[in-house]
């Protein structure tokens, strides 16, 4: 971390601040519990039996974001069992979960596959709502069948989460550690979020907070502009499903981002108009 820096700190119970400098995060520890008069194990088990992310907030209260992602990485890796995959070796992870789940991995690759299979679920709903002429029905049940059969031979995308695979597009290191990507607008996340769902039961809940967030709007632009493709396609044209595809369910138009970092307003982005259709294959 460099030079030493200056550091507030307070207790888990005292409201006073108090001043120290370190260069290090293991400093900060270890000249915080001389100053207070702790144990580190104190610490943990506080930070342990509640919202541990708040809790950090509290003790380094004025320090830098970086310094705030380390202490929350130090903490997981001594409290939770990030290097267990088996439910064997973790069986507190898999509490009240289906006894079929043997890794940690399974569970990880199937919340990705539901989250992508739910964003076909909603594009199948709202498409279902449109008034589809006859000639547009055929477009309408041919985009759905790609879209399906694509889903399928890419399993739904459920390695997103899984970090036990070695596919390009996996979100999370070897370890299962998540990186906040940012808001849509920005090239990556200005506070470091940081998080490991394979580490404790918490942690994996914590993690649903978590957006993949469409860039281009799924709801607000992408279906729509799908619809009106279906709608309105030529004779001698199809719906370029490919593209719509890349837009609804990959990292072309998805970023993972923590819940404080998730836009919920109006994304500028806007469907390319020129790549609505493709010629019909023969």
């Amino acid at each position: 971390m460099g030079d030493n820096k200056p550091f507030k700190i307070r207790g888990c119970v005292e409201p006073e601040l108090c001043g120290i400098a370190a260069s290090t995060l293991n400093e900060v520890i270890d000249k915080g519990c001389t100053k207070l008069k702790v144990l580190i194990q104190q610490i943990l088990d506080r930070l342990s039996s509640t919202n541990f992310q708040e809790q950090v907030d509290d003790i380094l209260s004025d320090s830098p974001s970086e310094t705030k992602r380390l202490l929350v990485e130090f903490i997981n890796s001594l409290k939770g069992n990030i290097d267990a995959e088996d439910r064997r070796d973790d069986p507190a992870w898999f509490t009240d979960m289906d006894p079929h789940y043997k890794t940690k991995s399974q569970v990880m690759f199937d919340k990705a596959k539901d989250r992508v299979r739910g964003y076909f679920t909603k594009t199948k709903e709202t498409l279902k709502k449109t008034n589809f002429s006859k000639a547009s029905l055929v477009h309408y049940e041919l985009v759905l069948k790609e879209l399906r059969d694509t889903l399928k031979a890419n399993k739904h995308h459920g390695f997103y989460f899984e970090r036990n695979c070695d596919h390009a597009d996996r979100l999370c290191d070897k370890k299962g550690w998540f990186q906040c990507e940012g808001r849509y607008n920005s090239d990556k996340c200005p506070d470091s979020h940081l998080i490991n769902p394979y580490s404790t039961k918490d942690n994996l809940t914590l993690f649903s907070t978590w957006n993949l967030d469409h860039v281009i709007e799924k709801q607000r632009e992408v279906i729509p502009r799908l619809g009106d493709a279906i709608q309105n396609c030529p004779i001698n044209k199809q719906v370029n499903t490919k593209y719509f595809y890349e837009l609804l369910f990959t990292r072309q138009n998805l970023k993972l981002v923590d819940i404080r970092c998730h836009d919920k307003g109006i994304h500028h982005g806007r469907v390319a108009e020129s790549k609505l259709y493709r010629k019909i294959k023969r």
